[in-house]
């Protein structure tokens, strides 16, 4: 059994985080958009680098119940996808990466499909075992959209009441530096950098990936053990993610 996916709605949140943040980057005070820095610094840290990839992706801890649902909110708030869609394209990149089955190469997808096309996206059940059996999980792949739509207009209801720019510094800006993040891995993690491990694929350590991304840019690290939790192994490669965890979620 086989899952196919279509990015569409990905795009359609893309451009609609792009347009919001242009348009308050030109018109709103350095305030707000501090406060989108800081609420991107929680995202991607919570959100993407523990809750999604290291947590959903990789299985590399196990925490509480309590714990485990403020994951799946947060993972879910960021707008890549739910958990179900990115889990399963994200362990067919480990398993076929910088290969032609590939949809994260920009090498076989070319960096403009990367960035702005519209691709299917064919995901094996063996990739997705785990979290379909989650009943949870599965509520949230099918009302992911749903809950993104909810978002926004409660953020601009919020924003018409009380005159705040809510729906920019909480929502659009920070999802789209978690976007970009994800990009900065694409791009620069299979190129950039150094080689700690001879793999069969062309993933890097990059230090320009890792401080963007706030401690994912130890890529090959990561490619030659994937469910490992902490990908920092030297003394300078600082692991964020790994020292949250560790201090705060697993049990």
């Amino acid at each position: 059994m086989i899952f196919k996916k279509q990015n569409y709605n990905i795009r359609v949140l893309q451009y609609f985080f792009l347009s919001i943040s242009i348009y308050g980057l030109m018109f709103f005070s350095w305030g707000w958009i501090a406060l989108s820095a800081i609420i991107y610094v929680f995202l991607e840290t919570l959100g993407g680098n523990i809750g999604l990839h290291r947590y959903f992706g990789h299985r590399s801890f196990k925490t509480t119940k309590t714990k485990d649902k403020i994951l799946r909110f947060l993972s879910h708030y960021i707008g890549v996808g739910s958990v179900i869609s990115w889990v399963g394209q994200h362990r067919k990149h480990h398993d076929h990466s910088d290969t032609p089955q590939d949809v994260h190469s920009t090498e076989h997808q070319g960096l403009f499909t990367i960035l702005f096309g519209i691709w299917d996206v064919t995901i094996e059940r063996k990739y997705l075992k785990d979290v379909i059996k989650d009943k949870n999980l599965m509520w949230w792949n099918k009302k992911y959209w749903n809950f993104h739509l909810m978002l926004i207009c409660t953020y601009i209801v919020i924003d018409l009441i009380f005159s705040t720019h809510f729906l920019f510094a909480l929502y659009a800006l920070p999802n789209l530096m978690c976007l970009i993040s994800g990009y900065v891995l694409t791009i620069t993690t299979h190129g950039h950098g150094y080689k700690t491990y001879d793999i069969a694929d062309k993933s890097t350590n990059s230090w320009i990936a890792n401080v963007y991304t706030l401690g994912e840019g130890w890529h090959n690290n990561h490619h030659a053990n994937p469910q490992r939790l902490r990908q920092g192994e030297k003394w300078w490669e600082w692991d964020l993610p790994a020292f949250v965890i560790e201090r705060f979620f697993r049990c």
